[in-house]
């Protein structure tokens, strides 16, 4: 569980959602080193099954 970042989790998985359903699009993460851009990219790795 990423504490502080449900936000961009929801828009992540929003985004899976709509991948699944045929209109997705590429996930953009910017940020300065150190906020956890991969640890949101895990999150979307381990949803992504199916």
């Amino acid at each position: 569980m990423l504490i502080g970042r449900q936000d961009e989790m929801r828009r992540l998985d929003a985004l899976l959602r709509a991948a699944r359903e045929g209109r997705g699009g590429p996930p953009v993460l910017r940020g300065e080193p150190g906020i956890g851009k991969s640890a949101l990219l895990r999150h979307l790795d381990g949803a992504g099954t199916g």
